[in-house]
């Protein structure tokens, strides 16, 4: 029912939904997932940097959310998004897109070597990303 009330014009009522559904199922990874992605949605970042931090210390199955985790934490702490970009690689290992982002990431953290072992094995690149991955390996 929050997921549905999430994809509403006025998606407040999910807000209520979801808080409720949280104090009764603190430990339910999927709900602080799905509740993650609703506050991004929604332009929370901070509250959502902190459901979506949580799922991934649960153990997260799901390269989404770190993948939405790695980008929330990009400009604050580039190691824990590296990290997170690299367990969605993990999870997803043959998204070479995933692949793209985490070599770019690896490079705004000063780790070149790792950058480039990562991009490497991302082609074909796709055309939308052609530019920065010659960028990069420069």
């Amino acid at each position: 029912m929050a997921r549905l009330l999430s994809q509403q014009e006025d998606p407040r009522d999910a807000d209520e939904v979801f808080e409720q559904l949280e104090k009764q199922h603190q430990s339910d990874v999927q709900l602080t997932e799905a509740y993650g992605f609703h506050l991004v949605q929604r332009r929370k970042t901070a509250e959502a940097r902190e459901r979506l931090e949580r799922a991934v210390a649960a153990g997260s199955a799901n390269p989404k959310v770190y993948t939405q985790y790695a980008f929330l934490m990009q400009d604050k702490a580039i190691n824990k998004s590296v990290a997170a970009l690299k367990k969605a690689v993990e999870l997803e290992p043959v998204d070479k897109e995933l692949r793209y982002y985490l070599g770019r990431m690896q490079l705004q953290a000063k780790r070149p070597g790792d950058a480039l072992s990562t991009l490497s094995p991302a082609r074909p690149v796709p055309p939308e990303h052609a530019v920065g991955y010659m960028e990069a390996l420069g």
